[in-house]
C-alpha cells in the first residue's frame, strides 16, 4: 500500500531580529515514493503591515497579502479536504515548536477548527 506524505512550510512576518508575528503563507507538498509531488499554497492577512525584511526574503508583498489572502477558516477548510482526499499521514515529525504546531495555534487563536 502506498503511503501519502504531506509537507507543511509556513512563512511568517518577521523583523529580521527574531521577532517572528502571523503566519502569512501556507504551503503544502503532497507526495509518496511513487506520486508527483503537488504543491499548494495559500496567503494569509495577518493584520499587520508586512515587513520590509520578510518582503525581501520571500517575495511576498503587501500586494499579494491584500489580493490574494484568504480566511484561515478556508485554508484549514482546504487543508483537512486535502488530507482527506490523498490519505495522507497526519503525525507531524519536527523538533521543538514547529510549523505544525505554529499553524494549529493560530487556528486555535482564531477560533478555527
Amino acid at each position: 500500500m502506498t503511503k501519502n506524505y504531506m509537507a507543511l512550510d509556513l512563512e511568517l512576518n518577521s523583523d529580521g531580529q527574531g521577532t517572528v508575528t502571523k503566519i502569512i503563507q501556507v504551503g503544502v507538498a503532497v507526495g509518496s515514493e511513487t506520486s508527483n509531488i503537488q504543491t499548494y499554497k495559500w496567503y494569509v492577512d495577518p493584520k499587520e503591515p508586512l515587513t520590509p525584511f520578510i518582503t525581501q526574503l520571500t517575495g511576498i508583498t503587501q500586494e499579494d497579502i491584500n489580493t490574494k489572502a484568504v480566511p484561515l477558516a478556508q485554508v484549514a477548510k482546504e487543508l483537512g479536504d486535502l488530507i482527506d482526499q490523498h490519505n495522507t499521514f497526519v503525525n507531524p515529525v519536527q523538533s521543538g515548536m514547529g510549523d505544525a504546531d505554529e499553524l494549529k495555534a493560530e487556528f486555535k487563536e482564531n477560533n478555527v477548527e
